[in-house]
């Protein structure tokens, strides 16, 4: 169906047969112009879905002649999907981020909330790529001491943990060894020699 044509809205027509619209003029696409709506406002670019509850695609051509989608966004969910050759990789959740397979990072890691790692049998291997013979691991709080917390299969948890330059291993929440400054070794406890 044709609409009023006005002046200021008028295309033109470019040297390469391209038709160009003017600024915030809209270019809609589907029944009753309620699909896709696109338009230029002089400064950026708007790309609208104004049909509840569906998805826009950016779909790229692999090089053999395959179609392959590289970004979903939108649906009931509003989320945003992220794929590598077809196949989904991340995906934003309300208050969260999901990935499919592993990630990779060659920089420096930052998190500001808690990190929750979940699995049957959640491992963390980190290997040390470099000349050096030495792996160090840090956890640093905002007081300025170190430590680390690990959990046996049998419940009991293990601390480590660096203060007023003491070492002090913990087990179950209670200090059990602290080495001093000056290398001295303090037990907490009764201390048992066995002999093989």
């Amino acid at each position: 169906t044709l609409g009023t044509a006005e002046r200021s809205k008028a295309l033109t027509m470019a040297a390469d047969g391209g038709i160009i619209f003017p600024d915030s003029e809209q270019l809609t696409f589907g029944e009753n112009g309620l699909g896709l709506q696109i338009y230029h406002t002089g400064s950026h670019n708007n790309f609208y879905n104004l049909k509840q509850e569906t998805y826009n695609y950016f779909v790229h051509n692999d090089g053999n002649n395959a179609l392959r989608t590289l970004l979903r966004t939108g649906g009931s969910e509003m989320n945003v999907q992220l794929y590598h050759m077809g196949a989904l990789r991340l995906k934003t959740y309300g208050n969260a981020l999901g990935t499919t397979g592993g990630v990779e990072i060659s920089g420096t890691l930052i998190v500001t909330d808690d990190v929750t790692l979940s699995s049957t049998s959640p491992q963390i291997h980190l290997t040390n790529t470099g000349t050096a013979a030495s792996n160090w691991v840090s956890f640093n709080t905002s007081a300025g001491r170190q430590g680390f917390v690990g959990q046996a299969h049998t419940g009991q948890q293990i601390g480590l943990l660096a203060e007023n330059a003491e070492l002090i291993l913990s087990s179950y929440g209670g200090v059990a060894l602290t080495l001093g400054e000056d290398g001295a070794a303090t037990f907490n406890d009764d201390v048992t020699l066995l002999s093989t």
